[in-house]
């Protein structure tokens, strides 16, 4: 009988140690662990792991702060006199704008509009010249951080490029460029806000004011004021994103979720503004082990991504390789972490190739400021000169006399640069070049 029981208690103690092994193995044991390693990690990249060390980062930037100027901008189109159009109208005319196919009566609202918006026009230029962008935002909020200014601030940008095209086509040269420059500042202020949403916007914005420019020299590339102006705007957008700095921000959110999520599931559901979804399966979110596991899944994630992404903003295969990394990386995740993950893919999924899509408009546009100054045509093997979208050289067509020049676009199909397929401008061609 004793030794029965003695075998009992061997073969119970053996059974729990065996189940303390798996579970301490297991993605839920292991991690508080697993949060540690890539922690660890991430120091050992350099990348900020705590919110004051990721605030220390960007307080210490030398210079004047934007931060304010744009506020008090964003708070501007707000209480202008009148009814000016909402701002959310503001992508709807933005084509139209662009490529002057408004209706009379579109026009003429348009103005108005535009002249209402003057006074946070004003702003955002005194904000334009400051030398970097730091809103100080509450990143102790972690993953439940909010960010209602992302919305206004790109609507401004696109107000600023439609007023600056209207401008430049209606002979206001000097003052249609200064628009334009202070939204190509504003796209390059918002890269240095270190999340990934920003960089999007930013990217969002930067296409704007690029394909405002681009229609601009269309119509005015035998203009040396406009000319010289547009230079200005491609110089002011600064170096195509980098995306490190804001991939190592949103580290330092992640590394918050355990403490911020316990009992908020549904404070967060709303933050993302999700509102259909059934929040039975964010309840394991209240038991501290799983909070970690979904912590430990999203640490991985950025850390993977920030390690994958090329130091290089120009490299587009490397940006895009990145990201299939990183989702690779936690491609087994399950529940919450899973359906955290998919949300966060809304914003680094490159399948829309917004960062590919600015770098082609830029070497687009550099080409086409290139020729219209009666340059020589750029080096086709030069870096600049490709496509990011083609395997070779951006493409040169001379259709009815004039000089076209384009990127094969998002399909990476050459459509003979058709402007809603292609990225392209076409100009009427430079008379001291040969054909």
């Amino acid at each position: 009988m004793k030794q029965r029981r003695w075998l009992l208690w061997v073969l119970t103690g053996l059974t729990l140690g065996a189940a303390w092994v798996a579970w301490s193995r297991s993605p839920f044991g292991g991690a508080g662990a697993a949060i540690q390693r890539e922690v660890d990690r991430a120091r050992a990249d350099g990348l900020p792991v705590t919110p004051p060390e990721l605030r220390a980062l960007l307080d210490a930037k030398p210079g004047t702060n934007a931060a304010s100027d744009y506020l008090n901008a964003i708070s501007a189109t707000k209480t202008s006199p009148g009814s000016p159009r909402p701002l959310t109208d503001a992508q709807a005319l933005a084509d139209k704008a662009f490529n002057r196919t408004l209706t009379s009566k579109q026009a003429s609202d348009l103005r108005r509009n535009l002249a209402l918006l003057g006074p946070a026009f004003a702003r955002a230029e005194a904000g334009a010249a400051c030398d970097h962008l730091n809103y100080g935002r509450a990143y102790e909020q972690g993953i439940l951080l909010l960010l209602p200014d992302l919305a206004p601030f790109r609507a401004l940008a696109v107000d600023l490029a439609i007023d600056g095209v209207t401008r430049i086509d209606g002979g206001d040269v000097d003052t249609g460029i200064r628009r334009l420059e202070t939204a190509a500042h504003m796209a390059r202020h918002l890269g240095e806000d270190p999340l990934v949403v920003s960089a999007v916007i930013h990217a969002s914005i930067e296409r704007q004011v690029l394909d405002a420019s681009l229609r601009v020299l269309e119509r005015h590339s035998r203009e040396p004021s406009v000319v010289a102006g547009l230079s200005k705007v491609l110089k002011d957008l600064g170096t195509p994103t980098d995306l490190r700095p804001n991939v190592a921000g949103e580290f330092v959110l992640s590394h918050r979720t355990c403490e911020v999520l316990g009992g908020k599931e549904t404070e967060f559901l709303t933050s993302m503004g999700i509102t259909n979804v059934d929040e039975a399966r964010f309840r394991s979110l209240r038991l501290t082990w799983v909070r970690q596991a979904n912590e430990a899944t999203l640490l991985k994630f950025w850390r993977t991504y920030y390690e994958a992404l090329p130091k290089d903003p120009d490299d587009v295969s490397g940006i895009e390789a990145a990201a299939e990394q990183a989702k690779k990386a936690i491609a087994d995740a399950s529940g919450p972490a899973r359906f955290l993950y998919d949300q966060i893919s809304l914003f680094t999924d490159t399948n829309d190739h917004p960062f590919a899509t600015a770098i082609a408009q830029r070497r687009v546009l550099k080409a086409g400021l290139t020729f219209a100054k009666g340059l020589v045509r750029p080096d086709p093997a030069s870096r600049e000169s490709r496509d990011p979208f083609g395997n070779g050289p951006l493409k040169y067509a001379s259709p009815g006399g004039n000089l076209r020049i384009y990127s094969v676009g998002l399909d990476g199909k050459d459509d003979g640069g058709d402007r809603k397929r292609d990225l392209g401008i076409e100009l009427p061609y430079p008379s001291n070049l040969k054909r």
